[in-house]
């Protein structure tokens, strides 16, 4: 994958001056199986990736638990379905500067304030504001799949299935977050 060098720049720049974990942060994924009660789904752009994904976060039923957020992009909102669009971040071209960074920081803030227990990217290909998003949210647990990046953006890393069953990745995630999706 080829990654522009404005982009390279841009994360050199954060990953060196800006971007600092806390020393000693930890997380766990409790042993009562617990699991997360709290999270942000990143949505993909792009038309055959949003529909695979749209499979995986389709709305659940009142008594789920479970506290679903979706940050997504104005012109990606019809590939999913109306039931999430309450729940959903919507940013646009408008949010963004030249170098495809977010101008303001309230979504980012806005996003801080629900104290997220986890996140999930689940763009399969590199996504800059995505990943300039991942950067600067503070939640504990991030999953995303593979990239060149994917080692500085995310606490999880899930290799991208070779014969192109993502389904499998998805149950993947869905175990490790101990999240329930059968209905």
């Amino acid at each position: 994958m080829n990654i522009p060098w404005r982009i390279r720049f841009l994360f050199w720049w954060y990953l060196n001056f800006r971007y600092r974990l806390e020393d000693g942060e930890l997380f766990k994924i409790h042993k009562t199986g617990r699991g997360v009660s709290n999270i942000l789904f990143l949505l993909p752009v792009k038309k055959s990736d949003a529909q695979i994904a749209s499979h995986f976060i389709k709305k659940r039923k009142k008594e789920d638990s479970l506290k679903r957020n979706y940050f997504v992009h104005e012109k990606a909102l019809t590939f999913y379905s109306n039931e999430i669009l309450a729940d959903c971040i919507i940013y646009n071209d408008d949010d963004l500067s030249w170098l495809g960074i977010l101008k303001t920081t309230s979504i980012i803030n806005q996003i801080n304030k629900k104290e997220y227990d986890a996140l999930v990217d689940l763009n399969q290909n590199y996504d800059r504001v995505i990943s300039l998003v991942c950067l600067k949210i503070n939640i504990p647990i991030k999953v995303g799949f593979q990239s060149p990046l994917a080692d500085n953006l995310y606490t999880l890393v899930v290799q991208p299935e070779e014969n192109g069953l993502l389904e499998k990745k998805y149950k993947l995630i869905e175990t490790l977050l101990n999240i329930n999706q059968d209905i």
